[in-house]
């Protein structure tokens, strides 16, 4: 960036750009608080509509978003397409403030998950965000490779980012289903209002900032716990949640969330980028903004599987099986851990490009 004759004003501009860039993925969280409330608006519209509709008009344009991303990225510039995002993020997120029918409501919705999937996937192909503070925005474009002109143990091997954005939508899908269906709990209990859950939700997020922001202390000295202690509180959520229901249980549930979900998404997004190399960092970066995406999809629709299990008809039974898999998943981790398989994994990283 020095070299490119840009002052120090412009490199940290351009810093911050590409910093934020990927951060419409959160905007997210500002409809789930209030789905009750839209609901009221547009009398008629059931539970399942709004799931199916709010959050997945959202989660199916930003995945299809992703998909073109990965492509384009080989052929347009990351500057424009994160400049076009930007344009998009910004019509959808205002235009829905006119809805008056539930219709114009899901096309702005989609619109604004649209150019989620685009910012997200641009941003996060320069390198992890987390350290992209380094680089200018506008990269070159991406080189074609050849495989067979590479030997045989030189060959990329996708197998490792593939399993790491794989467990980050496994728990992603698990994790985010107390914040996405907060709204539903909140009334089932009848603990309190949207103002409950966007109270919660907004101090969780503080909570996010700040881990986000010593992430990398965190990740250099103890990355071979992140997922064991994300996935051990992410149990304890939904255990605190169905046990105990209350306000307090919810802005704790929302601390753990929010703790776990700000070293699990750059945690799996170094691994996919150490294995991956930059002639396929396009293609692997909209794979892994597919899965978050995808994982807001699903998520809505985990606990109506799981009410058709004997003894969960409510949201807050179904969260005890929920937390019952996320335990699992931890103690998973913690034999690798005492086994060494963990450590030996992230020792073997970066070897196969």
């Amino acid at each position: 960036m020095k070299g490119k004759g840009y002052s120090k004003k412009q490199q940290i501009l351009a810093a911050v750009a590409i910093c934020f860039a990927g951060y419409g993925a959160y905007s997210d969280s500002v409809i789930y608080p209030i789905i009750s409330a839209i609901l009221a608006d547009f009398p008629g519209t059931s539970v399942v509509a709004s799931n199916m509709f709010l959050t997945g008009a959202s989660a199916i344009a930003a995945i299809l978003a992703a998909l073109l991303t990965g492509i384009l990225m080989r052929h347009i510039r990351a500057r424009v397409l994160i400049i076009l995002g930007t344009i998009t993020f910004f019509v959808g997120g205002v235009a829905g403030f006119w809805a008056r029918d539930f219709s114009f409501l899901i096309a702005m919705r989609a619109l604004d998950g649209f150019s989620d999937g685009l910012l997200a996937t641009a941003s996060a192909s320069f390198i992890p965000i987390i350290l992209a503070i380094f680089f200018l925005p506008d990269t070159p474009l991406e080189a074609k490779a050849s495989r067979a002109a590479l030997p045989k143990e030189r060959r990329w091997k996708p197998g490792k980012p593939i399993r790491a954005i794989a467990m980050y939508l496994i728990f992603s899908v698990l994790a985010f289903v107390c914040s996405i269906c907060s709204s539903f709990y909140v009334a089932e209990n009848g603990i309190g209002n949207s103002m409950l859950v966007g109270f919660s939700q907004s101090s969780g997020k503080i909570i996010c900032i700040v881990v986000t922001l010593i992430f990398p202390v965190v990740y250099g000295k103890f990355k071979k716990y992140i997922p064991l202690a994300s996935a051990f509180s992410f149990a304890l959520i939904y255990f605190f949640l169905y046990l105990a229901p209350g306000a307090g249980m919810l802005f704790l549930g929302m601390a753990l969330l929010n703790v776990g979900m700000s070293l699990i998404p750059t945690y799996y997004q170094l691994r996919v980028s150490q294995n991956t190399p930059a002639c396929r960092m396009g293609l692997m970066m909209g794979l892994y903004t597919i899965s978050i995406y995808g994982a807001n999809l699903l998520c809505p629709y985990v606990p109506t599987v799981f009410r058709l299990l004997p003894g969960c008809h409510t949201y807050t039974a179904a969260y005890l099986p929920i937390g019952i898999i996320l335990g699992v998943l931890a103690v998973i981790y913690l034999i690798r851990l005492c086994t060494g398989r963990e450590q030996q994994e992230l020792d073997n990283y970066g070897q196969n490009i």
